[in-house]
């Protein structure tokens, strides 16, 4: 007799002793099968053939897995029995079966410590024959303590007559839990269980085999066939869809689910397994959850897209703004405001109405879309720009609503611009008028993620590539949101949203419209950026550069989707506070004790407990790994404002991550430190007459920042806005590999997704050079291994370009930004006076 067999009796009669395998067909499938591939790459049959039965059955079973997972495991296995009983079921009073309640907790308390206990049996001592004391001993207190479970939950409800569908579901899920383990071991004893389990993932995947896996499985097994065969169906075409027959496609998916859905729970009730919701709860709300996602894909409106772009571009302009920006213009011109807006918000209405129902033509739209522009190109327009220009020069408050003139409409938006943004808004509406919007994979990635409609029917329609896309941030999933900035032009919210796993997500988000505008009217605005480009396929990129260096946490993770009806940016929220906070004197750090740290104070308790040489070691790395980042990515506009540092002033722990990378990609930052200023660009024309003022003449319309003196930086800086004008003087040893190692055809590939060829080219220019800059500094001795060593110390030291104290601010911002970012920032407050 063996060992198995003696143990007692798990108390479920319905269920025999069974081993993987051993179900009434031959397709089933065993309880550690993996989910397989699917479609044509995979080797399985293409969709149009018979019903793959078993990858069916192995998604089923995966789904199951999940599921389980997700619920927070099966019930008295995870260690959660005592938590479950207590969050169920209040304590009772004295004489109203305290003791029975008293008595089911200890016996949830027992079925836990078993239940730990056995998961720390090594999967092996199962194996031997016979079993080791150790896996018996721990097999048979599990059962027992399970039965005991059982036993007390029946007691408590007999002297009571309390009970719950939740009791009934623990008082089944434990006499299940004891007949899984004794399986599980039997299994193991035949020698077909996976040795590289552990006893809890043995139990876990025993259980869907054992209850209501493989024999309901097996019931509907044709239902599941059809089911998962039309997903991979879906999920193996690789052209355009047009859209009736998509939305067809979702009425039979969702047909097929509820069908499914209802012979579930048919063969649950048949087999009484109802009250069990370890495995088919969860299932069912999995189910039910893609049902849902099914019915809002079937509401698929792909004008919406179009209508947004259309709205964004030209937002109408409402009675308060226009009575606002008519009190700061000559009173004799405010009647000519009044005609100009009338006119545009009446063209613009025409083209939403168009838009909204179909009839619009591309010509139409094109030319409408100009027609709202031209209205607003009056004197009292030119009015209210000069007026915002110079309130912008002088640095004083300006309204909102005259912000909101200028910069959210058309008014001030250069002409080959807004012919950027009208081509795209056109190129949308040829897309649904081609049915091609409704491409596969978004619609897949729609129902596996949290993508709302829009940003699946605007990235389609926009041509933005699918791992470009934030897929767990839609509407239905968002928390909280709150603005983080506002102007006119653009602003920043925070956005939290619900994960995978309950966890908050911290996302802030940025409109793209504002962001591309906004390039114009920065002063590296005239760096070389085409006309469609898009600042936030700009940050994408500008993360990928840094991945490419091994050291993606140094560049905000970016991804792309719709916030408030806006497609924009999606930035990851990242930790710290700006570099110049430390200038300012506001609150840096915090120490463990809650002593705020501000300026010179994070030097003077760093050093205080011993950790000063650490975070200055720390700190410059970061440092160093967000130059060569940017770099790669053509920055040009990185100051202390727009790069945040972690500083954990009790271990010196330094983390620094960049935001607002807009200012990157700009076609004429060529190689390493070199600009193209040829051009008839006026902006251009006046750089090269102040350049050869101060002794500066380009070689083939280009020039090289290295070696400038502060006076001709100070140029470059006006005209160009730099804030960086230094090349990396050493590199970490770990980015110095991964630098060496990228792939130039990959990494062209990656940038190609995100910019036009002009950039990308320069971009391949910038990799060139950076590899070379980095070879010659590990012929120098630069590639540092470690950051704390007094060698290091002095490389960066002696790379230091001193900041005069006379000479005006333009010289001396010119000296500063010939430093590196922690020579330029942050030294001062990390090293001894004097500095």
């Amino acid at each position: 007799m063996s060992q198995i067999s003696s143990l007692p009796n798990s108390g479920v009669t319905d269920s025999p002793l069974i081993t993987p395998g051993t179900a009434s067909t031959s397709s089933s499938v065993k309880p550690d099968a993996a989910p397989q591939s699917s479609g044509p790459d995979a080797g399985q049959p293409a969709p149009t053939t018979l019903h793959n039965l078993q990858n069916a059955g192995a998604r089923m079973q995966e789904m199951a897995r999940v599921a389980v997972d997700r619920a927070g495991g099966l019930p008295c296995l995870e260690g959660n029995t005592l938590d479950r009983i207590k969050s169920q079921i209040p304590r009772p009073g004295i004489f109203s079966g305290r003791a029975s309640y008293n008595a089911m907790t200890h016996a949830a308390e027992d079925c836990d410590a078993a239940a730990r206990a056995l998961s720390r049996v090594p999967v092996g001592e199962f194996s031997q024959n016979p079993i080791s004391d150790e896996a018996f001993d721990a097999l048979q207190n599990f059962v027992k303590a399970q039965n005991a479970f059982s036993a007390s939950i029946d007691t408590f409800v007999k002297e009571t007559g309390k009970s719950s569908p939740g009791l009934e579901s623990l008082r089944q899920a434990a006499q299940f839990r004891a007949a899984e383990a004794l399986n599980f071991a039997a299994s193991m004893q035949a020698g077909i269980g996976a040795p590289d389990r552990t006893v809890t993932e043995g139990i876990r995947q025993m259980s869907p085999e054992m209850h209501g896996g493989v024999h309901i499985l097996n019931n509907l097994r044709d239902e599941a066939a059809a089911l998962f065969d039309r997903i991979d169906s879906l999920q193996a075409k690789q052209g355009q869809m047009p859209v009736e027959s998509f939305r067809q496609e979702i009425a039979d998916l969702r047909k097929d689910m509820d069908a499914l859905k209802g012979k579930l729970s048919t063969q649950r009730q048949k087999a009484k397994f109802t009250a069990d919701d370890g495995v088919f709860g969860a299932l069912d709300g999995m189910i039910s959850r893609a049902g849902q996602r099914l019915d809002n894909l079937a509401k698929l409106n792909p004008q919406a897209g179009v209508y947004a772009a259309v709205n964004a571009a030209l937002p109408r302009i409402s009675d308060k703004v226009y009575q606002s920006v008519a009190e700061h213009i000559p009173y004799g011109k405010r009647e000519t405001l009044a005609t100009a807006v009338n006119n545009y918000n009446a063209t613009v209405k025409r083209l939403l109405d168009g838009v909204e129902n179909g009839t619009i033509s591309r010509q139409d739209l094109e030319q409408g879309m100009r027609d709202a522009a031209d209205a607003l190109d009056c004197s009292a327009t030119d009015d209210a720009i000069a007026l915002f220009c110079d309130m912008q020069s002088n640095k004083l408050p300006i309204p909102p609503a005259l912000e909101h003139f200028v910069l959210r409409t058309p008014a001030a938006v250069p002409q080959n611009k807004f012919t950027g943004e009208i081509n795209e808004v056109c190129g949308m509406l040829d897309a649904v008028r081609l049915n091609n919007h409704a491409r596969v994979e978004y619609i897949t990635a729609a129902y596996d993620h949290n993508l709302d409609l829009q940003t699946v029917v605007e990235a389609s329609l926009r041509g933005i590539p699918l791992d470009q896309l934030e897929l767990e941030a839609g509407d239905g999933v968002l928390t909280e949101a709150r603005k983080l900035g506002q102007g006119a032009a653009n602003s920043v919210d925070l956005c939290v949203y619900n994960g995978k796993d309950g966890e908050d997500r911290r996302l802030v988000f940025k409109p793209e419209l504002g962001a591309r505008r906004g390039l114009e009217h920065l002063t590296a605005g005239v760096l070389g950026y085409n006309s469609q480009v898009r600042a936030m396929q700009l940050n994408v990129a500008a993360h990928r550069a840094a991945e490419a260096l091994g050291c993606g946490s140094t560049i905000a993770k970016s991804r792309i989707g719709c916030h408030e009806g806006e497609i924009g940016l999606f930035m990851e929220q990242a930790q710290g506070r700006a570099a110049y906070d430390l200038q300012r004197g506001s609150v840096f750090c915090r120490a463990a004790d809650g002593t705020e740290l501000r300026g010179r104070g994070v030097y003077e308790y760093l050093a205080g407990k011993g950790l000063l040489a650490t975070a200055r070691a720390n700190v410059m790395r970061e440092c160093n790994n967000l130059e060569w980042a940017d770099l790669l990515s053509g920055q040009v506009d990185r100051h202390g404002d727009n790069y945040l540092l972690y500083l954990d002033p009790d271990t010196g722990e330094a983390r620094i991550t960049g935001i607002d990378n807009d200012a990157s990609f700009g076609s004429r930052r060529l190689g390493a430190n070199q600009v193209d200023v040829s051009g008839d660009d006026p902006r251009l024309q006046a750089l090269l007459e102040d350049l050869r003022r101060v002794g500066v003449t380009p070689v083939d319309g280009r020039v090289d920042l290295t070696g400038m003196s502060n006076e001709q930086v100070a140029v470059i800086r006006r005209h160009l806005g730099f804030n960086q004008a230094s090349l990396p003087a050493a590199i970490d040893r770990t980015t110095y590999d991964h630098l060496m190692a990228i792939d130039e055809n990959q990494y062209r590939e990656s940038m190609s997704a995100c910019m036009d060829e002009d950039a990308v080219n320069t971009a391949m220019t910038r990799l060139d050079a950076a590899k070379k800059h980095a070879m010659e500094l590990e012929s120098l001795g630069c590639v540092i291994d470690n950051w704390a060593a007094p060698a290091t110390e002095v490389i960066i030291r002696d790379s230091r370009v001193p900041v005069p104290l006379d000479g005006g601010n333009d010289i001396r911002a010119a000296a500063m930004v010939q430093n590196g970012f922690y020579n330029r920032d942050l030294a001062y407050f990390l090293e001894p006076l004097p500095f």
